[in-house]
C-alpha cells in the first residue's frame, strides 16, 4: 500500500514537474490548472502578468493519522514579467513558496516570496523538509551556490 502512495505521489509531481505556462504576451495560454492557481497567488502579491515556472513539487506528510497520504504539497515557482525590459534585468522576476493541500487545487498558505539573485539560470529548490519548516537552496547549473534559506510552514 506504501509503494503505490508512493509511486502516486511520484507520479503526480513528474506530471507537473518543470512545468512552464506559455507566455501571454506571444500568444500562448495554459490549461494547466496549478500554473493558474500559482500566477493569481504571485498576482496578488506583485502585479506581475508574465510567465509562471514551477521549479519544485514535495509532498508533506502531515497528518499524524495517516501517515502514508501526503495531505499537503510544497510548491516553489517564479513568475517573471512578460514586459521585461534591459534596464529591469532582475526586479521583475519573483520566487514564491506556497502550502498546497492534498489535492494540489488550492494554495493554502503563501509561505514567502523573494527577489531572484541572479540570471535566469537561477532556480530554487527545495533542500530539507522537517515538520515545521523548510530549507530552500539556490542553484546555477543545478550547482548549489551560496544563497540557503530557512521558512518556517506555519507562521
Amino acid at each position: 500500500m506504501r509503494i503505490s502512495l508512493i509511486i502516486l505521489s511520484t507520479a503526480t509531481i513528474l506530471s507537473i514537474g518543470l512545468a512552464t505556462e506559455p507566455d501571454s504576451s506571444k500568444g500562448g495560454t495554459s490549461n494547466s490548472p496549478i500554473l493558474q492557481i500559482l500566477k493569481a497567488a504571485f498576482q496578488s502579491r506583485k502585479s506581475i502578468r508574465g510567465q509562471v515556472e514551477l521549479f519544485d513539487v514535495r509532498p508533506l506528510f502531515l497528518n499524524p493519522d495517516n501517515a502514508e497520504k501526503p495531505n499537503h504539497y510544497l510548491v516553489v515557482a517564479r513568475c517573471k514579467d512578460s514586459e521585461r525590459t534591459i534596464l529591469s534585468i532582475y526586479c521583475d522576476e519573483i520566487f514564491g513558496l506556497f502550502l498546497f493541500d492534498d489535492s494540489l487545487a488550492t494554495v493554502e498558505h503563501t509561505i514567502a516570496f523573494f527577489p531572484t539573485l541572479l540570471s535566469r539560470d537561477f532556480i530554487i529548490k527545495i533542500t530539507n523538509v522537517w515538520n515545521d519548516s523548510v530549507t530552500v537552496q539556490g542553484m546555477v547549473h543545478d550547482k548549489p551556490i551560496n544563497f540557503s534559506k530557512q521558512f518556517y510552514l506555519f507562521k
